[in-house]
């Protein structure tokens, strides 16, 4: 695999953690990459990176919530608990009603407005602060 399909759509910051060791990337060849890529979008790298982070976690959030609203637009019961992308939403660190609100389609809503869906959602966040 090159060097460009590795890093396919994933956060390149957090791509570069394992590709420099893979593709022998020196941490300073890395730094120059991105202090010109923040440079001609006339921000800092602390800016630029932050905006990187911004954007692909929108992204990712966005895609979950896909993958959710498919589980809810064809399903009369909810058979297979969509617990992955809940927790994945949940691990992003994002408040998941406002993202609901933004993301999802009103059968998301209703589950995830009912009983049964907040008590789903308090009970990933139990397991995962363990």
């Amino acid at each position: 695999m090159n060097l460009n399909k590795s890093k396919s759509s994933e956060n390149p910051f957090r791509w570069i953690e394992r590709a420099k060791v893979k593709f022998h990337i020196a941490e300073e060849d890395w730094n120059k990459v991105v202090s010109y890529i923040a440079e001609q979008h006339k921000m800092s790298t602390t800016e630029f990176e932050s905006r990187v982070n911004e954007c692909c976690k929108k992204i990712s959030i966005k895609r979950h919530f896909k993958k959710l609203n498919k589980v809810f637009a064809t399903a009369t019961e909810i058979r297979r608990k969509p617990y992955p992308q809940v927790r994945h939403i949940l691990g992003e660190g994002v408040i998941f009603e406002v993202a609901l609100e933004r993301y999802g389609t009103k059968k998301t809503k209703n589950f995830f407005e009912s009983a049964e869906g907040k008590e789903m959602i308090k009970d990933i966040k139990v397991m995962m602060a363990r």
